[in-house]
Parts: C-alpha cells; structure tokens; sequence
C-alpha cells in the first residue's frame, strides 16, 4: 500500500503513515505493519502528530481527528484546514491553519489546549512545524523558516524553502525537506549542511549534486560554501564562495564589496588568498558559473568565473608547499593580446560592462595545458 501523506512516530517508536487516502497504518520497530485507522476523511490527511498519551491527531476535511492508542476516533477539532502540526512540552497542540472564510483565505499558526480550548498564536502562513528540546517553535513559511522563542518571540531563523517538512533531530539539528524532495539539515545557529547517510568530503558534492560547508569551520560554515567543481585533483584545495544569504545580506547593508571568494586549503582548513574578480561568484548566481582545470599534481589551477556573455574572470593560480604562490588574472593579459582596435570595442550597444568577451561557444576559450602553459583557442 503507497504512502500518500505525513508520518508520526509515538513514544514506543512505531512509525504512523497515511497510506491510501484516507488509511492510517502502523509499523512496529521490527518492521511489522498493520492498518491502525481506516475511514480517516474524504481526501488523504495532511498532518499527522503524536501527544505524550500516545493519541494520533490527524488533519483531513477541515478537520482534527484524534484517535486513542487503541484506534477510537472522535473529532477534536472543526473549521481549520491545517498542514502541519506539532505539540509543545505542555500538551498544546500547533496547527498551520490556512482555511476559506467569507470568500478569503485566513492563515494562522493556531493553538489548542489539552482540552481543545483555541487561540490564535500567530496571524503567519506555515506549513510544517517543530519544537526543539529548548521549546523553540519552527514554522516552514513560504522560501523561510521562523522561530518562535516560548515567550512568542518571531524571527527569522532560515531563508529556505521548507515546505515539505521540519523535524528536530536528538542533537537538536533541525532536518529539512524542501518542495524538491532534497533532505538537508540545519544546526541550531542556522548552518546549513547536506543531510545524507554518506556525508560528502570537504570539497565534494552531496548526494544531490549540490556544494556543502562539510570541512569548513564555523567562522566560514554559515556563509560560504565549497564550489566542488574547483576542488584539486589531492582534495586539498579549492574555491569557497558565499552563499545566497550572503550575498542578500551584503546588498541590503549597501556593503557589496563584502561578497568575496576565496582560495583556501580544505584539509586541514586554511585561507590561502583571495580572488579579485570584477564580480565575485555567489550561490545561484544568475547566468554565472565556477570551474577549475587543475595540473595532475594539484600544483596548478585555471579558475573561470562565467557570465552570460562569456568568462567574467579567468586567474591562473600556482601552489608551492601548500601555499598559493603566485595568481595571475589570465583574461586580462588576453585582453592586453588585442590589437589597439579590439581592445576597444564592445561586445554589443547595451552591454557596457566588458570591453571585449572572449566567446568559444560550446568550447572553452582558455584551457590549461599540463603546468606550464595556457592556450587560449
């Protein structure tokens, strides 16, 4: 039978899962399934949560169901249309609650008291949600995550998008489902890191293909990322930019010149420099890109930061004893190639930012030839 829904998992460590429709089935630790409810609603539940007691309350039909250990249902809640629920240290019950009212759409984090007393919490459309060991609230909002302290305290913990489901891990890591389906996780401050049962190397990809902060410290782990696609052939070195956040949070400051990208030594860490690209790479970065040639012996690297007209920047970069020895801006010695003429056109009217683009359509212009020499086709 296909699981359509939510899951919950009670004291006992048996896993709830909604299961054709309007099915609830129960899987033991072993692995032994049954059916635990049949006839929930209408349509397949969208919430499932577990209270202290071991009761189930499910959300379907503009409605809150409760079910006994034993599988007695009864209704404990009308007239909320909920996505995502989570019980509190107390016994309250939370509810991402988005239902039509008088031909609008009313959202609100709403809360119910053991004896099913309502109250608006917070007038915020949510969809997931998740308490922490501390009684931290965490709402799945639209591309964000808020917190809520337990003296109701809004903040923005996270902008991610986070719409297919929070839960709180024993060291107290939020886990996060995105609308893709990709797991990630975030630590208590914030970082975000790939959730895998393989954990990606410094300087790897994870599971998905995207970069991660794995093998970065702390200083650098909540803002910049390791570009995998520059990591050295001995997984020593390689280019780490910042993330989306980063870059947003430098914008909003007025303080562009803080969106900066760095060579550093991954094992163990170290900023070895950094690169003065005309405009630094950053997380998502429209119509940009990052990649590296490196020699066999990892003594030699060609770093090309691409743009929509062709390669923004291109540095030759030489390592000695593990240090980075020299950096050489490769696309502006090109340019100096150029006859007079050249040097002064542009590459089209309306795009006055480069003097001249260097365009090898689907091959690549600048290429490293072994450790001593690049060719530009």
């Amino acid at each position: 039978m296909p699981i359509n829904g939510d899951l919950a998992v009670d004291a006992a460590g048996n896993v709830l899962a909604c299961a054709n429709f309007t099915t609830i089935l129960k899987y033991a630790a072993d692995g032994t399934r049954s059916v635990f409810a049949t006839g929930v609603g209408k349509y397949w539940p969208n919430a499932l949560a577990v209270d202290a007691g071991g009761n189930l309350f499910v959300s379907s039909d503009n409605t809150i169901f409760k079910f006994t250990p034993g599988g007695t249902k009864s209704i404990f809640a009308t007239g909320v249309e909920v996505y995502g629920l989570a019980f509190d240290q107390s016994g309250n019950l939370f509810a991402s609650d988005s239902h039509g009212e008088n031909g609008h759409l009313v959202s609100a984090i709403v809360k119910f008291t053991p004896e099913g007393s309502k109250s608006v919490f917070d007038d915020t459309h949510g969809y997931s949600l998740a308490f922490d060991q501390s009684g931290n609230l965490f709402v799945a909002g639209q591309d964000v995550i808020l917190k809520f302290t337990p003296d109701g305290r809004k903040s923005t913990f996270a902008k991610v998008e986070a719409s297919g489901g929070l839960a709180i891990d024993a060291a107290g890591n939020l886990i996060v489902c995105d609308g893709s389906n990709r797991i990630f996780k975030l630590t208590s401050e914030g970082t975000k890191t790939a959730f895998s049962a393989r954990r990606p190397e410094p300087g790897a990809a994870d599971e998905n293909g995207e970069d991660t902060s794995t093998g970065l410290p702390a200083k650098y782990a909540k803002d910049y990322l390791v570009a995998s696609s520059t990591t050295s052939p001995d997984k020593k070195f390689a280019v780490i930019y910042p993330t989306l956040e980063a870059e947003e949070a430098a914008e909003t400051a007025n303080h562009p010149e803080r969106v900066k990208d760095y060579i550093v030594a991954l094992q163990p860490f170290n900023e070895l420099g950094e690169l003065h690209p005309k405009y630094p790479y950053f997380q998502n970065e429209n119509h940009g890109g990052i990649s590296a040639e490196w020699s066999d012996d990892s003594s030699v690297a060609l770093i090309t930061l691409d743009g929509k007209w062709g390669p923004h920047d291109v540095f030759l970069l030489e390592f000695r004893d593990g240090k980075l020895a020299r950096t050489t801006n490769i696309l502006t010695k090109a340019h100096d190639l150029l006859l007079p003429s050249y040097r002064k056109s542009k590459a089209e009217p309306y795009n006055d930012n480069f003097d001249f683009i260097f365009d090898g359509e689907d091959e690549p212009v600048f290429k490293l030839d072994g450790a001593n020499r690049v060719v530009i086709n």
